[in-house]
């Protein structure tokens, strides 16, 4: 950028040293000048435009990489006075296309899950890590991509859990559990789960019986996790 700073101050030098050459020179070699200086003049304004060009494209795509995702939902599960955990959710405004799930019992199970299934995949899992927390689990998320098709890994009682959360509008099939079967063997956890609000049909219930997954079904979250 400082060399096409200097040539175009040289070439502009050039070109107004052209009027105050002496008379004695030659007349062509007053025109090389000029034109000498005109080349370098109009090449180095091509280089600072081609700079200038290339920079603010780079500011653009650094600008783009170090924008924050607005999707990120921070999740923290603590313990509280009692010893009971209480875990803490931040949702982005603009993601919430659904109101609100009470985890108490002011709402009934039909709204709740009505509800649910306006959620996104991220606000299903952010859900299952509230009600994993509510009941005595420790709860990580992990990576939003590449995750294995483990959404969580819960712990209780020095046992793991790698839990895939579906929240779908049909029955689960085997295609539903393998891949997070295969995925809590990456993640070396004690146990597999898959938890849904809908149901499994009876090939995924028994594939899932024949490799010790646990099945959380609409039914077993409304008896064992809604509060």
């Amino acid at each position: 950028m400082a060399l096409c700073l200097v040539m175009i101050i040289a070439s502009v030098v050039g070109i107004v040293w052209f009027f105050f050459l002496p008379e004695t020179w030659a007349p062509l070699w007053k025109y090389i000048v000029l034109a000498a200086s005109g080349v370098v003049f109009v090449c180095s304004v091509i280089c600072t435009a081609v700079f200038y060009h290339r920079s603010d494209k780079l500011k653009h795509i650094e600008q783009a990489e170090i924008t924050p995702r607005e999707d990120v939902i921070d999740v923290t599960v603590e313990n509280g006075e009692n010893g009971q955990p209480i875990t803490t959710v931040t949702y982005p405004t603009q993601q919430n296309t659904y109101k609100f799930v009470n985890m108490g019992q002011r709402q009934s199970v039909e709204d709740k899950f009505e509800q649910i299934a306006k959620m996104d995949k991220t606000q299903f899992v952010i859900y299952c890590a509230r009600l994993f927390g509510l009941n005595g689990y420790s709860v990580k998320l992990t990576p939003v991509l590449n995750n294995k098709s483990v959404d969580l890994v819960i712990e209780k009682s020095g046992e793991t859990i790698a839990v895939g959360c579906i929240n779908g509008n049909r029955l689960l099939s085997v295609a539903d559990v393998k891949p997070v079967l295969t995925g809590s063997a990456f993640y070396r956890t004690n146990k597999c789960m898959i938890i849904t609000n809908m149901y499994f049909d009876k090939e995924a219930t028994y594939f899932a019986q024949s490799h010790n997954v646990v099945l959380v079904d609409r039914t077993t979250i409304i008896k064992d996790y809604m509060m």
